[in-house]
This record gives structure tokens, sequence and C-alpha cells, in this order.
């Protein structure tokens, strides 16, 4: 970087945009109301800001982290935790090449929307006439410095860094001095930016109502989110097809999915399943590779291969008035594939260069070595996208074996939703799909592997400016009773407002993102929980990471906890079930793996009947402290000692 900086001649930029006019800052408060077809309302609250190269833009910065950035941030825990005056709230300063905004935006119930503005202005207000503490400044300082390390690991985000401040401020090295002014901002700079920006009476507000009155939510009314009437229809051969009309759009979603993935591999072969599904889409003894893409790109359809860890296939989206070719297609791909060797190759190699991508991402690293460590026997520690060394030992003759092997009717699920005939559609299947001979599966019932007895530690050294830690603990099955806690008890654990989140992040900022994940799979998953920090805190980090599940295996989950952690679950469930592909893979799946089609339509209720002691519960039985897998991945690769899980921690 030396060499780039004594080389590169900096200068301002010569763009048009330097001939731009400039709006001058508003002169009055000015507000606008919108009426928009949405359940709920939404406000927007800007100011005149500053441009990028502006030095008070550094100050803005530090304010809106200190306002509206995180779960322990001024306008959240007053408008959202205290008052309940918001369910999201977020404060902002864009500053780009001319004068920006500063921006606070919130949801909120319509009912609410006037008494959330005056909250706003009432801490606007007491920032500008008290100013902000010590603690808050330094909060944000490391918060900033911690976003921007992060950002930068990759090639590709290091050009990109540079080319971003090259061509808003004629420097490219703009943003790595950033950090060092941030770094030198004052508690005064920071309210003398607030007097001189947040002026409430040149604010401009916008606020975006309900055309009409909400309707009562699904949940309050305990009936299900809108949901298709599907049928489930097994053919003679043993495929279950599913088929669900829903026309209030003219296209229809296609999904074809067997039982297979990671877990019907083997070491030398890994990645063989996310092969062969890609390389369904890439022949038949009918057509070529691009013969099949000009189809699907003249059908402006969406054709998609997908591999994970106990299935695989392909998913199709077209236009109602194409349901019956895309029907044809699908057939002719799943049942006539002709494997080419050069199309082997190609693929071969555009997965070897998706795995060196994946060399440059830490999480990705993480992830794999836990799932070795965790899983030293057992197929779930394999990746779905293989490894260089089993890629090159995959053969054609392998990828039609595990065609032949898998792709059998007794296992294979599909789904058509959409603006379709069920009658006449389920007809073209039975004389297509439902023509494929029967078969034999050989999908085992169980495959076994060893009970973890202690901590097993793994690291990996990358030469990145970040560490991941992460914890590993041997988790459910896809039917496990437990499941619904077990998700509510992850949400809190990834939730901004839980105990793990505030502890590391907010209280300490020693992590730019953490969390927790549920992986359930046909035999018994994981669950992880993770942090991404700098290198020098990993040790801290894992501290806290220890005491604050040591705290909830404890004690449990507070009442608020859980309600914000189940809305969370219910509101992406809500976005899910409105894409129509997702859904009928979600379904697909969910047959495959013996929940049921049907299984979606109750997630709702699931999640709200888990009581504070059933989320405790499934916490103690999977979260086991002492039998672990813990990963670091960091520059040094050194992991810090696996510390004893304390006999009681207290807040």
């Amino acid at each position: 970087m030396a060499g780039l900086t004594n080389r590169w001649k900096r200068r301002r930029p010569k763009t048009s945009t330097e001939k731009a006019m400039t709006k001058p800052p508003a002169a009055s408060a000015k507000t606008r109301l919108e009426a928009l077809p949405v359940q709920t309302s939404y406000v927007a609250i800007g100011f005149s800001s500053t441009r990028l190269t502006d030095p008070a833009t550094y100050a803005g910065d530090v304010l809106a982290n200190i306002l509206g950035q995180g779960r322990s941030s001024r306008l959240y825990e007053t408008l959202v935790r205290q008052r309940q005056l918001a369910a999201e709230i977020a404060a902002w300063n864009y500053t780009p090449y001319d004068p920006g905004i500063f921006g606070v935006q919130l949801r909120t119930e319509p009912s609410k929307v006037d008494a959330a503005r005056q909250a706003v202005i009432e801490l606007i207000e007491q920032v500008r006439r008290e100013g902000v503490t010590e603690a808050e400044l330094q909060k944000a300082k490391r918060s900033l410095a911690t976003a921007y390390v992060f950002h930068l690991q990759t090639v590709e985000a290091k050009a990109a860094d540079l080319a971003s401040s090259l061509s808003s401020t004629g420097d490219p090295l703009f943003s790595r001095q950033y950090l060092q002014k941030i770094e030198r901002i004052t508690c005064d700079e920071v309210q003398a930016a607030a007097q001189r920006m947040l002026d409430p009476s040149r604010m401009t507000t916008v606020v975006i109502q309900p055309s009409q009155p909400p309707a009562e939510p699904a949940a309050a009314r305990g009936q299900q989110p809108a949901a298709l009437a599907i049928k489930k229809t097994v053919l003679p051969n043993g495929l279950t097809v599913l088929i669900g009309k829903d026309a209030r759009l003219p296209m229809a979603s296609l999904v074809v999915a067997a039982r297979g993935g990671v877990r019907a591999e083997e070491e030398s072969r890994e990645g063989l399943s996310n092969l062969v599904a890609q390389l369904l889409t890439k022949g038949t003894s009918k057509r070529s590779a691009v013969q099949i893409a000009q189809q699907v790109e003249a059908l402006g359809a969406v054709l998609e291969p997908f591999s994970g860890r106990d299935g695989f296939g392909l998913s199709l989206q077209v236009l109602a008035q194409d349901v019956n070719t895309g029907l044809r297609l699908a057939h002719e791909l799943i049942t006539d594939a002709a494997f080419p060797a050069a199309e082997l190759e190609i693929q071969r190699g555009l997965i070897r260069q998706q795995l060196v991508a994946q060399d440059d991402e830490p999480f990705v690293i993480g992830s794999r070595l836990l799932r070795r460590t965790l899983f030293p026997h057992h197929p779930y520690r394999f990746d779905p996208l293989g490894r260089l060394e089993s890629l090159a030992q995959i053969r054609r003759e392998d990828c039609v074996a595990h065609a032949k092997r898998l792709l059998v009717p007794s296992q294979m699920v599909m789904a058509l939703f959409g603006d379709v005939d069920p009658e006449a559609t389920l007809e073209q299947i039975r004389g297509s799909f439902g023509a494929m001979p029967a078969g034999a599966g050989t999908w085992p019932p169980a495959l076994p592997e060893e009970p973890l007895q202690e901590v097993r530690t793994a690291t990996q050294q990358v030469d990145k400016e970040q560490a991941i830690v992460m914890l590993g603990f041997r988790g459910l099955t896809h039917t496990s009773e437990d499941r619904a806690a077990m998700e509510v008890a992850t949400a809190v654990l990834s939730g901004m407002a839980g105990r793990l989140f505030q502890a590391v992040r907010e209280q300490q900022g020693l992590s730019y993102t953490l969390g927790a994940v549920n992986v359930t799979g046909w035999d018994p998953g994981y669950v992880l929980v993770y942090a991404a920090t700098r290198p020098n805190e990993q040790r801290r980090v894992l501290e806290l990471m220890e005491q604050q599940l040591q705290l909830l295996l404890n004690e449990g989950f507070t009442e608020a906890e859980l309600d914000q952690a189940k809305r969370y679950l219910i509101g992406l469930h809500r976005m899910d079930v409105q894409d129509l592909t997702h859904l009928a893979k979600r379904a697909t799946l969910d047959e495959l793996f013996g929940l049921g089609f049907e299984h979606w339509m109750s997630y709702e209720a699931r999640m709200q009947q888990v009581t504070g002691p059933q989320a405790h519960a499934a916490v103690k039985r999977y979260v086991t402290l002492p039998q672990r897998a813990q990963v670091l991945v960091s520059p040094d690769g050194q992991l810090p000692a696996a510390s004893p899980a304390p006999a009681a921690v207290r807040p």
C-alpha cells in the first residue's frame, strides 16, 4: 500500500457532478403524508447534512451511531424498549459527494405515529442540550472501526473501497484515514454536530400510512397465513405430488426434490450431489446445455438446481401459460440427463472457483472446520460444494450412478404451486413422471456418530483482519419434538435484544456480528453459536460467550426475550411464504423429510406455543458446554484455552 500511496497522484476528481446544483438546507419544517396499501406506518425524518469531505462528517457519523445504531442506542432503548412507540428504529448519516441527509427511520402502528415523532424530537433536543457521554462515544468509535475492518475481508471489498474513496473524494485512501479522524472526535464535537444539523424547526418528515385500516393480524384471529389449497397424491410408482392452486399471479413454481445431499456421499466423492444437480440442467439425449438454456430464457423462466445436507433437486418458475412446457422440460431433465463429459469439466471448474472464492470468507472457513470437528465420521461434516481433492476424483460414471440410485420415485417429492388447473396438470404428471420405474430406495434410516465426550478444539490461520469464534453442539433432527423451542432459543441468542448480543457487542463493542443457528437434519444436526471480532479480542469474546451461555443454562429466558424472538421468527416466516417458489420448495422438503407438506401452515402456532420452560429445557439439552466443538479462525491461528463452564454466573 505504501507504493500506491507514493505513486498515486491525488486530486479532486473532475466529474460532471461538480456542476450540479446544490440544494440549500431546509429553511423550515415540512411534513408529507402518503397513503399506500401497507399494513403499518413508516416514518422518515431528515435533516440537511454535510458532504463526504466535510470535516463535520466524522462527528455526524458518531452522532448517528449513538442515536440510532444498535439495540442499546438512545432511540431504540427509548422508543422500542421503554415506551413501545416503535417496532424498529434507526439513525444514519448519508454523506455523498454533495451535502447529504441525517435521517431517522422508524416503523410503528398508525395510532402511534405522532407520539413516536415527538419522542424522536425530544431525544434530539436532549442531545443538543446535554451532549453525549464518554461511554457512548467510545462505544460508537469501536462500532464504526469494527464495521470498517470487517467490511474489508475480500479482495473485491478492498478494491471497491479504494474505488469508492477515489471517485468520491479524489483520494483512494480516504476511508483508511476516516478511522483515524473518527478516533479523534470528542463529546463536545458530537454535541456541536447535533446543534448544527439537528434543528427540529428545519426537519423534513415523511409518513407512509395504510390506505385503509389494517386488517387484524392472522395470528390474533387464530388462523394461518394465507394458505394454498394443496392436494397430495401418491402415484403408483411411489412419487409424491403436491399441487396447490394460487391464481393471484399468472405464474407457477415447480420443485422436484429427492433424498440425497451430503448425507448420501462418501469422503472421496464429497460434493457429488451438488455436481449431479448442476449437471441435470446441462444436457439430455435430446438437447445440449445451450439448447436447454435457450428454451428457459425464451420462456422467461428461472431454472435453479440445489443441493444440501439431506436432499437435492431442481426448481423451475414459469408463466402460467407455460406450465405444460415447463413440466415437459422438468421431466426431461430428471429422467433423461446425459451428464456430458465436457459439461462435467466445465461445472467442475466453476465449482473449483467457488471453493477458491470461499477461502476469502473467514465465516465459511470456520463453518467447514466446525462441521469436521463436530462430525468426525458422519457425512454432515462434508461441504455441499465438496473439496478440491474430491472434485478431482468424480467421474461421469459416478454422476450417472448417483442419479440412478437416488432419483427414484419412492424417495422423491414434486410440487407445482400457482395459477394451474390441478386436475389437468395432475394428469400430465401421471403420464410423464408417473411412468418412471418404481425402483427401490437406498436411503438408510439412520447414520450413527459417536457421542461428544469433551471439548474438541480446532484452529485455522487466515490472512485476514478478523477472528471468528465458533461453538458447535450436537443438535436436532428435522422431526424433533423440541425443534420449535430450539428455534425460539437460538433466535433469542441471535437477537439484538438478547443478552449474548448485549454483553458482547452492545456493552463491550467486541463483535461486529454474532448469533446462533439451529441446523436440523435427517440425523441430529448441530447448534452453532458464533461471533466475529478483532484478533486481539478473541479470548475476551470467548469468555463472554461462555458466561452468557452459562447464564442462560442457569436461569433461562425472560418473557420479553421470548416475545421478541417469536415476533422476529414469525415476521421472517410471513415474508418467506409470500414467495411462491420458496413456498413450493419448503413444502416439498418438509414432505420429503417426514414433516408433512402442511408443516409451514402451523409454524406461527408452534412458535407462539413455546414457553419459557420449554426453551430453557431445549438449551440445557443441546447447549452442552463441556461437550462441544470449539473453532477459531484468525491471523495467528491461536485458540484461547477452553475454560471450564462456571457453576453459576450472575449478571
